[in-house]
């Protein structure tokens, strides 16, 4: 495995700082000389070394993986965040270098957070992308900020009292960052994207509680499949997570060959594969800590029943039903 360091220049005229994990070995399933690349896209106060998380995820799977800073976070250039408003022309500008580099078989993204609402609100720009993997992502950022103003000043504060508050610090973060808070609102593109997605939330989570990512799983018009386990916003993911994850991406990456082009450049959008949904699917606690190895479709079915779930496979995708 190596590591390659890059700069990208955003829309803005930001330096986005990127770095692009590979491994050597492929797997027959996989183009020889084009690997799929998935995207890690980090949540706020964060940066691209929270990739690491997932690096033993995606390499056994003969894939590469690529994170950078957004723009305000880590060592990128620019001064503020957006929770997905201008975060999601970075992205854009990664995937722009990505396909020019000719080395993507296909693009898949996996967002926590801030990360997770900038895919969703990038998703309608890009109908080739090949899956998302949505982990604890907020419907709204108005409904969110609402919430957290709710639980902080408690209900003895009148609504208009926070309706005036949040307008005054509409209008700020407006001046300062040019955007809009009132538009920062992903569960409007959950209604036009068709991507196959993976939601996912922490059935502790305070910050982003679990039913944003519930509107968002039923409000999307594409495939789908939502996984709720035993944690918090920023807890560790448990490793049967993790395999559900690696299953998911296998089934939406195992395309050998490039998306045709249209004639404005942008690619053919592929064909989403079915996937049979389950909520609610919960790993035990004392679940091994051991990283996926590269599995067939028979040895996914008994890695991760091992888990302490079950789990199957069929040509047109996986069904979560929970633990054993």
């Amino acid at each position: 495995m190596h590591r390659t360091d890059m700069t990208i220049k955003n829309p803005r005229g930001h330096d986005l700082q990127c770095s692009l994990w590979e491994k050597e070995e492929t797997h027959a399933w996989l183009s020889s000389n084009k690997h799929p690349c998935i995207i890690y896209l980090h949540g706020n106060s964060s940066s691209r070394i929270s990739a690491l998380e997932v690096l033993p995820v995606i390499l056994p799977l003969g894939a590469s993986l690529f994170a950078f800073d957004f723009s305000g976070c880590g060592n990128s250039g620019g001064d503020y965040v957006s929770l997905g408003w201008h975060e999601r022309d970075d992205l854009q500008a990664c995937i722009n270098f990505l396909r020019a580099s000719n080395k993507a078989s296909s693009i898949a993204l996996w967002g926590r957070s801030m990360g997770a609402a900038t895919a969703l609100m990038h998703s309608g720009r890009d109908a080739s992308l090949s899956a998302m993997i949505l982990d604890s992502p907020f419907a709204s950022l108005p409904q969110l900020m609402r919430e957290l103003s709710g639980r902080m000043l408690g209900p003895a504060v009148p609504s208009p009292l926070v309706e005036g508050l949040l307008g005054m610090v509409q209008s700020s973060i407006q001046e300062r960052a040019e955007f809009n808070i009132m538009d920062v609102e992903p569960i409007a593109h959950a209604k036009t994207s068709r991507i196959p997605a993976l939601f996912a939330t922490g059935d502790a989570d305070k910050f982003i509680e679990p039913h944003h990512c519930k509107q968002l799983h039923d409000a999307y018009v594409g495939e789908k499949s939502l996984i709720t386990f035993a944690g918090d916003h920023h807890s560790i993911r448990p490793p049967w997570f993790n395999h559900a994850v690696s299953i998911f991406l296998q089934k939406t990456l195992m395309s050998t060959t490039e998306q045709p082009t249209n004639p404005d450049g942008t690619k053919v959008a592929r064909a989403s594969p079915a996937i049979t949904v389950t909520t609610d699917y919960k790993g035990n606690k004392g679940a091994p800590e051991a990283a996926p190895a590269p599995l067939n479709e028979e040895r996914l079915c008994a890695g991760v029943s091992q888990r302490n779930c079950s789990l199957s496979l069929n040509s047109g995708g996986f069904s979560c039903f929970g633990p054993r």
